[in-house]
């Protein structure tokens, strides 16, 4: 069984990573120009804000008062974790995208 504690943090984890892309998003949606795409990509950046904020309640639910750091969520969640936020701090950072860096 888990301990309402570890679930906190991963909640509260999952809640910083949520925040972290939602907030890449919403920044690539201001640097596209395309209208359709930017709409899709506002809509993710909500539903990924509401993520966070549901997450985040549940964590102080579970855990009131918890004071983890990013290094703790690298350890909660493992590396994947911490090269996500990574990529989405990279993301916020460019000044400029295009449609086509959008596709793999």
């Amino acid at each position: 069984m888990v301990a309402k504690s570890d679930l906190g943090k991963f909640l509260y984890c999952s809640s910083l990573l949520e925040k972290r892309v939602a907030e890449a998003y919403e920044h690539i949606a201001n640097l596209v120009n395309d209208k359709a795409i930017r709409c899709l990509l506002m809509y993710i950046a909500h539903d990924s804000l509401k993520h966070a904020e549901y997450f985040g309640s549940m964590a102080e639910l579970l855990s009131h008062g918890i004071s983890i750091c990013i290094e703790d969520c690298a350890k909660v969640w493992g590396e994947l974790w911490l090269n996500i936020v990574k990529d989405a701090e990279n993301i916020r950072e460019r000044t400029e995208i295009r449609v086509a860096d959008l596709t793999p």
